[in-house]
């Protein structure tokens, strides 16, 4: 066979692979109670940190729980990775500063991974300084080669340009892109994961974000959609109108499951723009949050429409394992499983998991089941941990300017 027939052959092999579907699980959510085990193909176990010098820190949890999810997840061939959770820049640059702290670090979680028998690592390294970027690079470079899985969360946007997202893709075993957070605790009322570029929600989307990993050289085989299984409630000026004229301020996160039985009460509100629900909670509250019809088409998008590699979703748990949404990823899988055998696509998988975009979706489906956490934000952070934005940021005037400006650099590699 010739080079380019075996590169088209196992081009082909690969595209016809089952997506991943990965699943994160905070310390705060329970292993045997809060994983959707028949429906995922990756548990990233959150997380260890590393302190003031870079050494890895609190693993105790992961050495507790990763044996309870092994015994779920090894029959069923799931991979269960070690998530290092770093977001302070002066601890990412104690761990990755150096070749002698990167070498540390790397032994310490290889050391995590052996002692219980897992699959590998997930590195959850954000708001990372631009100088750190080979740094990453060699660090995921090392952990490869002493033959772990390595995983990264990434950016929606990378406002730094910190992320070399084509090595990274060539190096490493997937990329899961933050795909949520594009309204955050600190910005104005809108959609999480907006879908696609618009006039009514701007360019900051699931379409833009997929768009310039690619352009940046990430292989879509490798690339995975992560979405939310949490809302976002604001209070606006006129919480029954989107876009609201005016935010005032951000009233905190809500959990998915909460978020599905408010709706049925409150009334469900779909906007087309933002492919997304919302929902007017009284008080002048505004809350936008994603369910089975939102995720379904998002998940479809991704999958059947761009080709990518998988799904995922921050966190398990809060959906309080609602059958609709896993029916719905169950059927989006077997979707692109089919297409990429040359079969049917399987048609809209939306219309399959909740009917009329306008409809009432969910119901009683989730429930209340989630509990009350106290939590103020349900995105990569404890809920005492305060507000995060995973993927994006507050913009000024000067910021816009500067993102112009990154933008054309990033298109003319």
């Amino acid at each position: 066979m010739s080079p380019a027939l075996l590169s088209i052959a196992l081009h082909a092999h690969t595209a016809a692979a089952e997506p991943v579907v990965y699943g994160y699980l905070p310390d705060w959510q329970d292993v045997q109670t809060d994983v959707p085990w028949d429906h995922i193909t990756h548990l990233g176990l959150f997380a260890a940190e590393v302190d003031g010098a870079g050494a890895l820190v609190q693993t105790t949890t992961w050495r507790s729980r990763a044996p309870l999810a092994l015994a779920e997840a090894e029959p069923r061939g799931i991979q269960v990775e070690l998530v290092l959770a770093v977001f302070d820049e002066t601890k990412q640059r104690a761990a990755l500063g150096s070749e002698a702290s990167r070498a540390a670090l790397a032994d310490a979680l290889e050391a995590e991974v052996v002692a219980v028998g897992a699959h590998g690592v997930n590195l959850d390294i954000e708001f990372m300084p631009a100088d750190l970027r080979e740094p990453l690079l060699e660090l995921v470079t090392d952990l490869k080669s002493r033959g772990l899985k390595v995983t990264l969360a990434l950016p929606l946007v990378d406002w730094s340009d910190a992320y070399d997202y084509g090595a990274l893709s060539s190096l490493s075993d997937g990329l899961f892109i933050m795909g949520y957070d594009a309204h955050w605790s600190g910005g104005s009322a809108g959609p999480l994961a907006p879908l696609y570029v618009t006039d009514t929600w701007g360019w900051i989307c699931l379409e833009w974000a997929v768009d310039d990993y690619i352009a940046l050289g990430a292989d879509p085989a490798k690339v995975w959609m992560g979405l939310p299984l949490y809302g976002r409630g604001w209070s606006v000026s006129d919480a029954g109108t989107a876009p609201a004229p005016s935010t005032y301020s951000s009233t905190g996160s809500v959990f998915y499951a909460d978020a599905i039985a408010a709706a049925a009460v409150h009334g469900r509100q779909w906007d087309s723009d933002g492919t997304s629900p919302w929902y007017d909670a009284g008080g002048g509250e505004q809350v936008w949050y994603d369910d089975p019809v939102s995720l379904g088409h998002k998940m479809e998008w991704a999958l059947l429409d761009r080709g990518l590699g998988g799904v995922g979703f921050w966190a398990l748990g809060y959906e309080a394992q609602d059958p609709v949404l896993w029916g719905a990823v169950d059927d989006t899988v077997a979707a692109a499983v089919a297409d990429d055998d040359g079969g049917d696509d399987g048609g809209d998988v939306g219309g399959d998991v909740g009917g009329d975009d306008g409809g009432d979706v969910g119901g009683d489906d989730g429930g209340d089941a989630a509990g009350d956490t106290g939590s103020e934000d349900l995105g990569h952070r404890k809920p005492d941990q305060g507000p995060v934005g995973c993927s994006t940021a507050p913009m000024s005037g000067g910021a816009v300017l500067a993102l112009l400006s990154l933008v054309g650099r990033r298109r003319d590699r």
